[in-house]
């Protein structure tokens, strides 16, 4: 149990109460936070919203691969005033050197906000600095394309920044265009230092000939003699828009049930409309599986395509996949040809899946990316698909069958392989028959790869596709893939590869010349093939295409590209594995996804600061930096990562585990290098458990089918019985998941409707003897509720995350809710606070009550007034309000406090009851981050409260320990004096899902990931729930109805709160109203005991726990002090007397 002891300090606390801590941010200083060298950068410290207090905050650059050699350094200290959001400007000046360096270098601004009074205390920004002494290309697009008649301007630019003026004459010449069909363009161009882009007009004439597209040339030349390539020909394309086109027809040529066919028509520019429309005939489906509805669209004049989109309708029938056509024909009568036809293949989602062979499609000698087909001698390769995954296992044995090609051209064997339960194929797996070289010179040949599934879990359990080889007599230069590493170097022969008449190349017989012009990196290729990458090559990919051509024939030529990757010496792997976190059986909502990396140095120099960064994934790596890694060395026990899976994920079906955007880094050579992780192999199918989704939504149009802006329905639950066993289950979330693994097991699912809305919200869905098929995957049960208009708002204020707390903040939680399908423009909430409470400040909370902004809002005499806007259909905004508790003996401990809320009351409220809410608690010394509370207090005087009221319980769980709490479950056994069939739901911290089973409560936060709580004035770490439920009517007086909750995070054993007893009581004590306002402090004791109270006292006893009287005396005054110096160390009771009652307080004597 967490306390919190008081301390003398807190008097002095309230001294540092400001409104909501903003956050501090570096600004961009104009230029993308970068700097050309000679240039000074100049940027502030800014907020995103203003403080009631000055913001102090240390600036100081910091050195990475740009040193101060290179910058002018800084290191200072700016103060953004009070009600201001930035700070004065500050600059660095960089130095302009004549040293040839990378193309930038980078340092960093760090600042520290030393003030204490913002949301963050450190900010980094990385500065880029560019050098410009490189001596740069003239880089345009080299064959640009104009329809005639357009005029557009065209970039010109500088691979990089360079230090003086670079001058370019354009001049243009005729090619097949002549000066009828283009304006000539004569201009010169300036790119000044510093700069980098300039642009010059292409203008072209339209005319009213059909004639075929023409071209003509741009040259720009450098004058200023200042890039490395001087002069670069342009050649621009002319596409005539009076020759008829020929319209074609592009598809994705597979949809899935309840997606979309698309199909693209596209036609070269024309200057007028085409209209084209799309109709259909069945292959083998019919107009039940899509949508055969006829459309018509118009390609405009100047444009070169339309797209139609054919609805593909979801059903529940386990089929094969099916065919039908799509047939386009041009109506406008302006084309070459009339219609066109495509076959669209629709892909079934239901039950088993269909398997198939695909071509893998990432190999350089396979030509046809559509088909599987290899050169001869490299392997024809293939993967086994599922069009989605199944359940369990998929086997499958792939044998081949001779076309044209036999075993003399390729090598056959039986290969077996099994597709893992929850995957489309397997990920970590390419399948191929290798082919033979051969010294023939032959057609190209075909064979037939053949499958057959052996675990009987596919729609269809044969499969045969035809896979040729291509004959590679003729001279042939083959691509060249080379992979070296920073600072070590690599060399390969190209030639290796290459074959003629079916051998490889001999040298004698070929010659072989370098083809591509620009090297600047200084890869070499000798006469006999070897290319030699130097160690001093950056990090990047280069192209280098060669030519071999037989000597005896020197017009018998291939060329060829070795692709040259640079790469960091910083490798990183990983695994990825599934983990049924919660060990259910089922792929859930709150299993998680475990990485584990290995990090390798391929370099010649040890890497040191290791780390990971991910910016774009919810997912931590953690376990670094680590401080350095050897030469050759592999680290893999240092970096994990936690993924934790959302019901999103699993609808999707799969997860993309491939961290796309993540990256490691680290230092070599004094420069920081990445290693980027993305790796498509490791996104996985998410095993689909077989189950029910439950739905209710606002049936907008009454075809109870749930549209695009139909909402959910919120104001129900759910009812579910199990084989007609008479119990009754109760969600209270929509949508909500149930799974099932016996296919015998029956539901029978109806919905109810709160009793409040009842009369305007109805629904006759219902569901019964309903079973799950193994194989099923997730069915939806939609119950379309059918509204009546009206109107309702309601409003509830919540205790926070502690109690009040003498010298602490304080925070209150409002959520008000449009109960209605009416969106409520505006309204306003009026928030009336507790006597001994201070305001500080009124939040909107944007996701939960873990984000929050500052509100506008009018302070009030008795607290303030907010105006909302927008109130959406049953849509719930939220509101923090933060204040202030006095400290001792301002106010004292057993002090109540009650704060209370009002929403504007609308024309003909169905429920006006829910209309305000009010709040009572008890200022502490100490209090339990684990517990439960009524927002009434504990006593409740009987005749006030009415049926029509409800107690309000508020659970607050907190996190104390070290490690995040993935899933949280809270339980609550209802005492019987509840009507459990009144329970509503008012909030809750986190998503959730709650579930009653009788009186049984349970609430499930899966994937919560909770991490532990902070000692801060923070909401990290904490959650809570809030209900509100009527006790039976025959409450009377002297009742007492306890409530206990338990709190499980993760495996833990149970955390049970404390028991809230509520007491329906006559009236209030005149012993509680005497001593509502007293203070015994401090507790525990050394010396000086110090009591007061807003009422006389009249006399002090303290006696020890064996009843024996140490203490007595006279007070006669509002205050007193008591030396206790002379006690010995224990427990006391001090029993206070007034004109009117008498209190005991436990002491302790330290």
């Amino acid at each position: 149990m967490k306390k919190i002891t008081l301390l003398l300090l807190f008097a002095f606390y309230s001294m540092f109460c400001f409104s909501q801590d903003p956050t501090v941010y570096i600004t961009n200083g104009g230029s993308n936070y970068s700097v050309i060298e000679g240039n000074t950068y100049t940027f502030s410290v800014s907020m995103y919203s203003a403080t009631t207090t000055d913001v102090v905050i240390d600036v100081a650059t910091i050195v990475n691969s740009a040193d101060n050699s290179d910058y002018t350094p800084l290191n200072t200290t700016v103060t953004i005033p009070a009600g201001q959001l930035s700070s004065s400007s500050l600059s660095i000046p960089t130095n302009n050197d004549s040293v040839i360096e990378d193309d930038y270098e980078y340092f960093y601004i760090e600042a520290t906000v030393t003030s204490g009074n913002t949301n963050n205390s450190e900010i980094s920004r990385i500065i880029y600095l560019y050098d410009n002494d490189t001596t740069p290309n003239l880089i345009t697009n080299l064959s640009p394309s104009r329809i005639e008649g357009q005029t557009y301007n065209e970039q010109i630019y500088l691979s990089n920044y360079f230090s003086s003026d670079v001058i370019i004459d354009i001049t243009s010449t005729n090619g097949t265009a002549d000066a009828s069909d283009y304006n000539a363009t004569t201009t010169t161009l300036t790119i000044p230092a510093g700069e980098r882009y300039a642009y010059f007009p292409i203008s072209t004439i339209s005319d009213d000939i059909a004639e075929p597209d023409e071209n003509f040339t741009i040259n720009a030349t450098v004058t200023s003699g200042n890039t490395l390539n001087n002069n670069i020909n342009i050649t621009v394309n002319i596409y005539d828009n009076d020759t008829t086109p020929t319209f074609y027809l592009q598809t994705n040529q597979t949809a899935y049930e309840g997606g979309n066919a698309v199909v693209y028509v596209r036609i070269r520019p024309f200057n007028s409309d085409v209209i084209v429309q799309l109709s259909f005939s069945n292959g083998t489906t019919d107009n039940s599986d899509y949508s055969n509805t006829l459309q018509t669209k118009t390609i405009e004049t100047g444009d070169t395509f339309t797209a139609f989109f054919v609805p593909i309708n979801d059903d529940i029938l386990d089929e094969p996949e099916e065919t039908f056509n799509l047939i386009v024909t041009a109506i406008s009568g302006n084309t070459t040809n009339t219609s066109e036809t495509e076959i669209m293949t629709i892909i079934d989602n239901d039950g088993m899946p269909d398997f198939s062979i695909q071509p893998y499609y990432n190999n350089d000698n396979q030509p046809y990316s559509d088909s599987i087909a290899a050169e001869e001698r490299f392997d024809l390769k293939f993967t086994p698909r599922l069009t989605h995954p199944s359940t369990v296992d998929t086997d499958i044995e792939i044998t081949t069958t001779n076309g044209t090609a036999d075993n003399s051209d390729y090598t056959t064997s039986t290969i077996n392989i099994t597709i893992p339960a929850g995957q489309y194929y397997n990920y970590n797996e390419v399948y191929s028959y290798p082919t033979i070289l051969d010294q023939l010179d032959e057609d190209d040949e075909n064979l037939f790869i053949d499958a057959v599934v052996t675990s009987g879990n596919t729609y269809n359990s044969n499969y045969s596709v035809e896979a040729i080889i291509i004959d590679n007599y003729a001279i042939n230069a083959q691509a060249d893939p080379i992979t070296s590493v920073l600072e070590v170097g690599t060399s390969l022969n190209v030639l290796d590869n290459d074959t003629f008449e079916g051998l490889p190349v001999n040298l004698a017989d070929i010659s072989l010349t370098m083809l591509s012009t620009t090297n600047p990196v200084g890869i070499t290729l000798n006469s006999s093939g070897l290319l030699t990458v130097p160690s001093s090559v950056p990090v990047g990919y280069y192209n280098l295409e060669y030519q071999i051509c037989e000597t005896a024939n020197p017009t018998n030529c291939d060329t060829a590209w070795a692709t040259i990757i640079v790469e960091s010496p910083l490798e990183v792997n990983y695994t990825v594995t599934y983990v049924d976190f919660n060990g259910d059986g089922y792929t859930s909502a709150g299993d998680t996804v475990s990485y584990e990396f290995t990090v390798t140095n391929n370099g010649n120099a040890p890497i040191t600061n290791i780390d990971a960064e991910v910016p774009y994934q919810d997912l931590d790596i953690v376990g670094g930096p680590l401080a350095s890694l050897g030469i050759g060395q592999t680290d893999s026990t240092t970096f994990t990562a936690l993924y934790i899976i959302t019901q999103d994920d699993i609808n999707f079906g799969y997860y993309a585990g491939d961290l796309e955007g993540a990256y490691f880094y680290g230092t070599y050579y004094g420069n920081e290098q990445i290693a980027y992780l993305f790796d498509e192999a490791q996104s996985f199918s998410l095993q689909q458990s077989d189950g029910i989704e439950v739905n209710a939504f606002v049936d907008t149009n009454g075809n109870g089918t749930q549209e695009s802006g139909e909402i959910n329905y919120p104001l129900g639950q759910f009812n579910y019985e199990i084989n007609n066993d008479g119990v009754i289950n109760n969600l209270y979330v929509s949508p909500h998941y149930l799974y099932e693994s016996n296919p015998t097991t029956t539901y029978n699912l109806t919905y109810s409707v709160d009793s409040d809305y009842a009369a305007y919200n109805t629904t006759t869905a219902s569901y019964n003897n309903i079973t799950v098929p193994v194989g099923s995957g997730i069915t939806t049960y939609d119950f379309p509720i059918t509204v009546t208009p009206y109107n309702d708002l309601s409003i509830d204020i919540s205790e926070s995350w502690r109690p009040p707390i003498p010298g602490f903040h304080y925070w209150n939680y409002i959520s008000y809710t449009n109960n209605s399908t009416e969106t409520v423009t505006s309204g306003t909430i009026d928030f009336t606070i507790g006597n001994a409470l201070n305001l500080l400040s009124v939040h909107e909370v944007s996701s939960y009550w873990y984000n929050y902004n500052s509100a506008s809002y009018t302070t009030t005499a008795t607290g303030f007034s907010y105006t909302f806007n927008n109130l959406q259909p049953f849509e719930t905004k939220r509101l923090w309000v933060r204040m202030q508790v006095p400290t001792l003996p301002t106010v004292s401990l057993g002090q109540l406090v009650t704060n209370s809320v009002d929403i504007e009351l609308l024309t003909g409220e169905i429920v006006p009851t829910d209309n305000s809410s009010s709040l009572t608690q008890t200022i502490v010394g100490s209090y339990d981050p684990n517990d439960i509370t009524e927002k009434h207090g504990e006593d409740i005087v009987q005749s006030t409260f009415s049926t029509d009221d409800y107690l309000t319980y508020t659970i607050r769980f907190e996190n104390t320990g070290t490690a995040n709490a993935i899933n949280i479950r809270v339980e609550d056994l209802l005492d019987e004096q509840l009507d459990e069939s009144t329970l509503k739901m008012v909030d809750a911290s986190h998503a959730y899902s709650l579930e009653r089973v009788g009186k049984q409560l349970e609430w499930n936060f899966s994937g919560v990931n909770l991490p532990p709580s902070q000692d801060d004035d923070s909401q990290i770490g904490h959650g809570f729930i809030t209900f509100k439920i009527k006790p039976f009517p025959d409450y009377a007086v002297g009742d007492v109805i306890p409530n206990t909750a338990e709190i499980y995070f993760d495996f833990n054993p149970a955390i049970i709160t404390n028991t809230w007893n509520t007491n329906f009581v006559e009236s209030l004590s005149i012993n509680d109203l005497n001593f509502n306002d007293l203070t015994v402090f401090p507790n525990p004791v050394k010396d000086v005991l110090l009591i007061s109270n807003s009422s006389n006292i009249t006399s002090v006893e303290i006696t020890s726990v064996l009843g024996k009287q140490i203490v007595s005396t006279s007070v006669e005054a509002l205050h007193t002090e008591m030396d206790l110096s002379e006690l010995s160390n224990g427990v006391y009771f001090v029993k206070i007397k007034g004109d009117e009652g008498e209190r005991i307080v436990k002491i302790i004597k330290e």
